[in-house]
């Protein structure tokens, strides 16, 4: 299965409550509580490592070819976005650990939606995103 991970630029790091978009040093964190995950599942270290060089796409979000906004600062992504074999999507504001926040969010289950979300938000964001991949498998990037 291949997967594509996009998130805020850890360069927007913040405390909560402070504007911050990102939770996160690198992207690192990211690799690696997935490797880990991968290692303890299969029981096999370089296993794991080449399922993620095979099918893996991670990187920080961009909007252009800028690596920064307009007025310098670094690039924000607030909303969740999990896409599903084309057909399906959810999009909205729950975050992957607890908290206090209220969520919303809405899942869409129609293959038209899914490829207009496809060819309208997702490909533009990874032309620009790709330039800081970590992991491309179309691209044979694996820093892992």
């Amino acid at each position: 299965m291949k997967v594509r991970i996009v998130v805020s630029d850890p360069a927007n790091r913040g405390a909560i409550g402070s504007g911050g978009y990102s939770q996160i040093k690198s992207l690192s964190e990211v690799s690696d509580a997935l490797r880990g995950r991968l290692t303890a599942l299969t029981g096999d270290a370089p296993k794991a490592r080449a399922a993620m060089c095979q099918n893996l796409q991670l990187a920080t979000f961009r909007a252009s070819d800028r690596p920064t906004w307009a007025d310098g600062k670094p690039y924000a992504q607030h909303h969740k976005l999990v896409s599903v074999d084309g057909s399906a999507f959810y999009i909205g504001s729950k975050n992957l650990y607890p908290s206090w926040l209220q969520d919303f969010g809405y899942v869409i289950e129609s293959p038209a939606a899914a490829r207009q979300l496809a060819n309208g938000l997702l490909a533009p964001q990874w032309k620009y995103s790709q330039a800081t991949a970590t992991y491309d498998y179309t691209r044979g990037v694996c820093q892992g």
